[in-house]
């Protein structure tokens, strides 16, 4: 199956949108591929038009201060994710076949030496991820690269400089860096991004801290909660505080009613909050945007 050509303008679902920004962002769909195949095809309208959704549910994050590039890709399905380890990193290496392509060619044919931002949640982070681990070794790409803000897949402390060659962010204005978090209600004792004996490293959203100091709810400036179709349906100031948990790393969400924002995705249990990481905390990332593309562009 052949990569997808990303000198066609139709795959992709933004493509240098907002001409006048400083600063680029690279944005990867999360996983919204429930068909029967292992991997979506970017033919597919059904699926395509969920990925153009699913994108738009973040849009509002970066748009006001970045030119927007999102390419289609033949993602896995949500299916492969509790397959079989050679199933998984099959499909895993066709989904990144595509995205290798597209930041390529977004780098061969618009870069042009601008700032960039990475951003992903779920699937999406890891692709990211997968784009830190094979482009960013290279001393000039890495400076201009502002920031990777991916929600929902787990950096682990054991890949810093061995495997990735980003570090995770320390507070709420450094640059170079990896903006990362995995919600869940307090009581959840392990989930597939976080089981139990493996440390993932984490940054608080509302007071940009590392250890396990908590912040409070008032400090959130709020909530945006999202139909599946990307439109708003609540916006919500003073939602939730959070800390993070000291053992595994995952960010932990008290005071949210777990019955009301349902886990959804089969293999998380009740009070797994993964689908709203950015959700929950939507207009401090928004201002931490600002804020880091303010910091990386005041160092040039």
């Amino acid at each position: 199956m052949p990569v997808t050509d990303y000198s066609d303008p139709a795959n992709w679902i933004y493509l240098s949108e907002g001409r006048d920004k400083d600063v680029d962002v690279f944005l990867i769909s999360p996983t919204v591929y429930t068909g029967e195949d292992d991997n979506m095809s970017v033919d597919d309208t059904k699926f395509v038009q969920s990925m153009k959704d699913a994108v738009r549910m973040q849009l509002g994050l970066y748009e006001g201060r970045c030119r927007v590039f999102s390419p289609l890709y033949r993602q896995s399905a949500l299916k492969v994710f509790t397959s079989d380890n050679e199933t998984r990193r099959r499909c895993i290496t066709v989904a990144y076949s595509d995205i290798s392509a597209a930041f390529r060619y977004y780098l061969d044919n618009y870069n042009d030496g601008r700032p960039f931002i990475l951003a992903g949640f779920s699937q999406g982070a890891h692709m990211c991820y997968r784009i830190i681990e094979e482009y960013l070794k290279d001393d000039r790409l890495r400076s201009q690269f502002v920031a990777a803000y991916v929600f929902g897949w787990p950096y682990y402390v054991e890949y810093e400089g061995a495997r990735y060659p980003v570090p995770p962010a320390k507070g709420e204005t450094d640059t170079g860096v990896i903006i990362t978090f995995d919600c869940e209600a307090p009581e959840v004792e392990e989930t597939i991004f976080h089981p139990v004996g493996r440390r993932s490293h984490s940054i608080n959203p509302l007071n940009w801290r590392t250890d396990s100091v908590p912040a409070d709810a008032s400090l959130n400036k709020g909530a945006r909660i999202m139909r599946s179709n990307g439109e708003v349906k609540a916006e919500i100031p003073n939602f939730c505080g959070c800390y993070i948990d000291p053992e595994r790393g995952a960010l932990k969400v008290p005071g949210v009613d777990a019955e009301k924002y349902k886990p959804i995705v089969p293999f998380l249990p009740k009070g797994g909050f993964h689908l709203y990481d950015y959700e929950f905390f939507y207009h401090n990332l928004k201002e931490n945007v600002s804020k880091r593309i303010d910091s990386y562009l005041s160092k040039r």
